[in-house]
């Protein structure tokens, strides 16, 4: 790495969350010998970068001389989906990338693809390459979350209620209140989501008519969402 050359950070999360698995010691080589043969596979696109491997996921430094960062997140993009096609595994292609920086900002920016990785989960994107800077409103949940408890905004009725019934309100809501493709996402019918939103508008008294008061409620479902993190 050169201190006149700008960098960003990327973390690749290319398989399911393995946080809480047990791993037998074989396993656990057999898959870091797998993390090698992508880095050996990345060398030949890509110039010098550093990486760091983890179980379930490889994060670099890689130098960033694109005229804008959306030239850069496409090169990133194209790079990483010609490598999956090469392979036989199936992979996933959550990626996080921070905002360039020389090598003295590595060391607060090496956070933030891990921060989009979990925000995308959050949103339930199967795949995304996002840049940090694409979260917009959700790096200020960061930043809040660090000054004190973003958890209090939240209705203490929304904040103790039923996961399945969170769930089911925050994919209808989600899915523009269309029953039929939230009953695709959660594998039920699409009578049985009307009948949980009906026994949910029954408790809550939500007017899912009110655009204001959807707006807040959906805030406060990802807040509490956020707040999990």
């Amino acid at each position: 790495l050169s201190s006149d050359k700008p960098y960003r950070v990327i973390t690749w999360m290319h398989r399911p969350d393995l946080s809480g698995e047990k791993m037998s010691f074989n396993q656990r080589e057999e898959l870091l010998s797998e993390h090698y043969l992508l880095v050996k596979q990345l060398e030949a696109m890509w110039p010098k970068f550093a990486y760091r491997i983890f179980a379930n996921r490889l994060t670099f430094i890689i130098e960033d001389n694109f005229k804008s960062d959306y030239e850069f997140k496409r090169y990133i993009s194209d790079s990483l989906r010609k490598l999956i096609l090469s392979r036989e595994e199936t992979m996933v292609l959550r990626v996080g990338i921070s905002k360039k920086g020389d090598i003295f900002d590595i060391g607060n920016y090496s956070i933030q693809p891990l921060k989009v990785i979990q925000i995308g989960k959050i949103q339930n994107k199967d795949e995304f390459i996002m840049l940090y800077d694409d979260l917009g409103v959700y790096r200020l949940f960061f930043d809040l979350k660090g000054a004190f408890d973003i958890s209090t905004y939240v209705r203490k009725d929304i904040m103790e209620m039923e996961e399945s019934d969170e769930v089911t309100l925050r994919t209808f809501l989600d899915h523009n209140q269309n029953y039929t493709q939230t009953s695709e996402i959660l594998f039920v019918h699409p009578k049985t989501v009307k009948y949980r939103i009906g026994k949910i508008i029954e408790e809550y008294k939500f007017d899912f008519s009110n655009p204001n008061e959807m707006f807040q409620l959906m805030l406060e479902l990802r807040i509490k969402q956020f707040s999990k993190i």
